[in-house]
């Protein structure tokens, strides 16, 4: 099912582009000189994720 759901994996330029497609990168906040991250940004394609996490 991934498989489907992806595609052409050679698409991608890089690994983080993959998972930011997947919508497990993670969801980044800045404000001045912090950087904290706040889980994941679930951008991407609900169906991916939901393979990831079963």
């Amino acid at each position: 099912m991934l498989y489907i759901e992806i595609g052409d994996i050679d698409r991608f330029d890089s690994i983080e582009k993959l998972v930011a497609c997947a919508g497990s990168d993670p969801q980044v906040e800045q404000s001045g000189d912090q950087v904290s991250e706040k889980g994941i940004s679930k951008r991407g394609n609900r169906y991916i994720r939901s393979y990831m996490d079963a």
